[in-house]
């Protein structure tokens, strides 16, 4: 049988069969260590107990251990109890050390030497001295209809015992392992074997227990372990006799204990009920049922609630993340937009055979809770990698029904073996061309497009509108805000404002709240004004300082900004309130009255007047600066790209009147942000002008 199972695992290897091991979980392989490790513990308290045991099933050896109770051979429970003791506290006193080695030779001399040995004592006995005889194995053709069968489900017990073994030890140890080496090498050492008439062999728990727990870090230890067998048959045969099977016993009883994780059981069933179900019915399968049968019906458990998980996946009712491009699940993120007229939805799961008719039913009942209002259907396949005809006859159906009803229906972001899949069965000619190209929103822009004004888009025509176009604007935008705002959005602030920013911006309406961050509200006080300066609106400021007491003022400048443009251009014709707010300027612009290369010199007026702004307020407020209450800070919007890192990043100038680039980089206000995102959003403008005002040589 150990030549037929060599040829099984060479084959299996050679097949790349290993993947079968991949339905055994980490889950699985925690309870699986824990009923291996009670399993192979019991085998051992016989022997520590000094009776003889018995028993082939978990429950039965219980019952044998506890009825031979009272025949407690009390000075071997005593021996293997100080053996226990002696290698727990060496293990935990002097990590790496031979300790179990010591112990080993310090119970065979007692046992020689003592009257311990006759006290009942059991020994390994006699060893036959010698290697095997190596030969080819020999075997009857009639014989291997019976012995492949077994030569089979040994290759099965086998390899799920030694992976699950390697796999736990790996996962304890932070490494990895690769299944289909463990079939090679199964294959080769049962090919070894059969040559010295062995019976099949494989890696077992105990024994790499015992191993690891020795200290073996690499294969290494396997070949010292195996000469020293061999040394051992050769020549010291007669001193093992003597050796107590109860030492054998403590030696694995403690190398065991590790096996039983208590904490990360703990851990699942805090996180994960269904990962801790797992993990205890392997560890119940394990004691019930026998190793291989264990693993086996822990893997067959997993996979059922797979299947069920995968029959009734989450359907995933999407709105739009504020500010951005992006959509995702409204019950988890309420704070979400929903687009008017517009059902987003989409499935996390592959669409198959046995969970389209709840994805149906779902869809179906919030179709017609959304009635009469729903315009437009649109499907995300972006998390189904996967679709069988029975999923595309969904989507057909979903669009055969709501085209009844006259509402439109759209597939978004489908996965190439989708898009085939939808031309195989003919679906996509209904849908028209489902492109690779088109993101989900750009199909919810073309959505709004078709039917309603375009709310999600910046309308840069507006100013080309009559009023009244525009009046209507603002109302349609108001009503898509409020109804994409749920009541407790505006719970958190309807008495009191606490915003942490105080943000004096520009009033250039190519500046939005939003480069900031998606949502601003109650987070942002903002002062506006041409110019992003403090004087012309001191006493607001003051108030985001001393009344709000926000912990940052933020002076946000950007590119190519009108103020600076007038002034450095002239501004005599403009109306009196615009020459107010300009002269406030004039200090800053002076210093640079000798640049003729108008385009650089307009870029750092830009960043020199940010620069200005913080030297002002750090006047003002320096107690709060230097009582760390306040932090000021100086922003450039670069929309032009004039930075050199691309276009629309904020880029940090000035921290408390700090320039220099690496200053602020090491700045503790920094400590979160990555080393890329400080050298993205911490900088100064490139060629630059000298500190008096001259352009640099």
């Amino acid at each position: 049988s150990a030549i037929i199972f060599a040829g099984i695992s060479i084959l299996a290897y050679i097949f790349r069969l290993s993947s079968i091991i991949n339905f055994i979980s980490e889950t699985v392989l925690i309870g699986f260590k824990a009923g291996a490790a009670i399993t192979i513990g019991l085998t051992q308290l016989p022997k520590l107990f000094g009776v003889a045991g018995g028993g082939e099933s978990f429950f039965s050896r219980l019952g044998k251990l506890i009825s031979q109770l009272p025949e407690t051979n009390s000075v071997v429970l005593i021996f293997g109890l100080v053996a226990i003791f002696l290698l727990f506290f060496g293990d935990k006193f002097l990590p790496g050390k031979p300790v179990a080695i010591v112990v080993v030779a310090l119970s065979v001399l007692a046992i020689t030497f003592t009257p311990l040995g006759a006290l009942g004592f059991k020994t390994v006995g006699v060893i036959p001295t010698g290697l095997p005889k190596l030969t080819l194995p020999t075997f009857k053709l009639a014989d291997i209809g019976s012995i492949i069968p077994l030569a089979f489900a040994c290759f099965l017990l086998a390899y799920i015992e030694s992976v699950s073994a390697a796999k736990a030890l790996a996962q304890k140890n932070g490494y990895d392992i690769d299944p289909r080496q463990e079939l090679l090498a199964l294959g080769v050492a049962n090919l070894a074997n059969s040559l010295g008439q062995g019976y099949p062999v494989s890696g077992g728990l105990s024994q790499s227990a015992v191993n690891e727990k020795a200290g073996a870090k690499t294969n290494i230890s396997l070949v010292v372990a195996s000469v020293s067998i061999a040394l051992c048959l050769l020549f010291l045969t007669g001193l093992l006799k003597n050796l107590p099977t109860v030492i054998l016993a403590a030696i694995v009883l403690i190398a065991i204990k590790g096996l039983v994780d208590i904490k990360e059981m703990k851990r699942l069933f805090k996180i994960n009920r269904i990962d801790f179900a797992i993990a205890i019915t392997a560890l119940v399968s394990v004691i019930v049922f026998g190793i291989l049968q264990g693993v086996l019906i822990a893997a067959l458990f997993s996979l059922i609630l797979i299947i069920r998980n995968v029959s009734a996946p989450h359907i995933a009712f999407l709105g739009r993340i504020p500010g951005t491009n992006r959509y995702t699940d409204f019950k988890r993120h309420p704070d979400n937009e929903l687009i008017p007229g517009i059902l987003l939805f989409r499935v996390e799961s592959t669409l198959v055979y046995f969970n389209v008719s709840n994805v149906y039913q779902t869809v179906w009942a919030k179709v017609l809770e959304m009635e009469p209002d729903l315009k437009t259907v649109i499907f995300d396949l972006s998390t189904s990698a996967t679709i069988d005809s029975s999923g595309a006859r969904l989507i057909k159906r979903l669009y055969e029904n709501l085209e009844t009803k006259g509402i439109r229906f759209k597939v978004a972001e489908a996965h190439s073996e989708v898009r085939d899949i939808l031309r195989i069965e003919k679906v996509e000619h209904l849908l028209g061309h489902v492109s690779r190209r088109d993101t989900l929103h750009d199909i919810v822009v073309t959505a709004v497009g078709e039917g309603e004004p375009d709310i999600l888009q910046t309308p840069t025509k507006l100013k080309r509108l009559q009023p009244e176009k525009i009046i209507s604007h603002i109302i349609l935008g108001n009503n898509y805000f409020k109804e994409t705002h749920p009541k407790e959005y505006f719970e958190r602030f309807k008495f009191k404002q606490k915003p942490y920013i105080t943000l004096v911006t520009c009033s250039d309406s190519r500046v939005p709240l939003t480069a900031l961050m998606p949502d601003t509200s109650n987070k942002v006080f903002s002062i506006h004004n041409i110019g992003n300066q403090i004087l012309s609106t001191e006493g607001s400021v003051d108030y985001g300082i001393y009344h709000l007491k926000t912990p940052l003022l933020l002076f946000l400048g950007h590119s190519n900004c009108g103020a600076i443009k007038a002034y450095l251009r002239g501004f005599e014709e403009e109306s009196y309130g615009i020459k107010h707010e300009l002269d406030f300027l004039q200090p800053i612009i002076k210093e640079y009255s000798t640049v003729k290369d108008f385009e650089k010199l307009h870029a750092h007026v830009i960043e020199k007047n940010l620069d200005y702004q913080v030297n002002i307020a750090y006047k003002k407020y320096k107690d709060l600066v230097v009582t760390g209450k306040l932090t000021i800070m100086a922003g450039f919007y670069d929309f032009m790209g004039e930075f050199g890192k691309g276009m629309g990043n904020i880029i940090i100038v000035n921290v408390n009147k700090q320039k220099g680039i690496d200053e602020m980089r090491s700045m503790e206000i920094f400590t979160y942000l990555s080393t890329a995102q400080k050298n993205l959003h911490i900088g100064r403008l490139p060629n630059g002008l000298s500190e008096s005002g001259k352009e640099k040589e």
